[in-house]
């Protein structure tokens, strides 16, 4: 076989990694278990790690060098970024950028594939659906040991529209996307300065569209250690609803701009009453601001009413 720089890949599988020794193994394994019609790659973009990550992913890539690129990005060598930007987001879009592949398959570390025809099924989905850019396969949380947490995908499994987003987004090691549509963003700062890129990703290429669902064998989505579910990571899931919703307004303004807007307006108030009934303000003024500040750049002041009315407050979304 070719060496994997040779000839382009039909499908550049990309994982991020630092400290993953548990687990990274699994993660690699489940790629290479692959049964495709097309050649693929595995890009490895390791975070520094100091664990033996790093000699894991090594001995992978000796052992398969037309399959496996790994690349170890110290945390010394940064580039000097402005202050807005979010540095710990530079080993993965360096690893976007050095992918092969017409489509781009995102799978962190620490998650794994569980059908030796994941990648197969995300292919005819695109050839039958050429007007589709990104599209997410079905996925379960899963523990430390890969005991079944939650099935994710269970209120979605079917084609999303944007506005779907905010409150069902799907699994990120389940994402796949054409290359081509995200060649331009990942020179752009919004690749660096939005707060959940892969929110970013999913609004910005269904804009135009939709986002396809494949069905497959669930993605193992891992939680563990500071991933496990608590009070505190509740309230941060609160607080991250409101800003997807804020966040899918500016990428979508424009587009679906009314259903967004109710949608803004849903999770805002989730986020208040939220807070409110457990006490806690420093979550409810930064609620507030970040409402504040979608008020003042959209110029939607109506918004404030809207927000306080009664015939609203307990609408769900549609």
């Amino acid at each position: 076989m070719e060496n994997v720089t040779d000839i382009r890949p039909l499908i550049s599988v990309c994982t991020v990694t630092y400290n993953q020794a548990n687990y990274i193994a699994q993660c690699i394994e489940s790629v290479l278990m692959q049964q495709t019609d097309f050649d693929w790659e595995l890009v490895i973009g390791d975070d520094g790690s100091t664990d033996g990550t790093s000699a894991i992913c090594q001995q992978y890539a000796a052992a398969h060098p037309h399959r496996i690129r790994y690349y170890y990005r110290s945390r010394k060598n940064r580039p000097i970024l402005s202050a807005d930007v979010n540095v710990n987001r530079y080993n993965l879009v360096e690893t976007f950028k050095t992918a092969g592949g017409q489509y781009i398959a995102w799978l962190d570390g620490d998650d794994y594939y569980t059908d030796v025809q994941q990648l197969q099924k995300a292919k005819q989905f695109f050839n039958a659906n050429p007007d589709c850019k990104i599209i997410f396969t079905d996925a379960h949380d899963v523990d430390a040991n890969r005991a079944f947490l939650h099935d994710v995908t269970s209120a979605i499994r079917r084609n999303l529209n944007p506005d779907d987003l905010i409150f069902n987004c799907p699994v990120t090691s389940s994402l796949m996307f054409e290359y081509a549509a995200i060649a331009d963003l990942l020179q752009q700062p919004a690749i660096w300065q939005a707060p959940a890129l892969d929110l970013f990703l999913m609004a910005t290429l269904s804009c135009n569209s939709y986002m396809g669902y494949v069905p497959t064998l669930p993605v193992g989505y891992r939680f563990h250690g500071a991933n496990m579910r608590s009070e505190k990571s509740i309230r941060r899931f609160h607080r991250t609803t409101l800003i997807n919703a804020l966040l899918l307004y500016n990428v979508l303004r424009g587009n679906c701009v009314q259903t967004t807007r109710k949608r803004i307006l849903i999770a805002s108030r989730v986020n208040v009453k939220y807070n409110l009934r457990h006490f806690n303000i420093r979550y409810l003024l930064s609620c507030i601001r970040m409402v504040t500040g979608y008020v003042q750049q959209s110029g939607d002041w109506k918004f404030f009413i809207d927000f306080w009315n009664r015939k609203l407050l307990y609408q769900r979304s549609s």
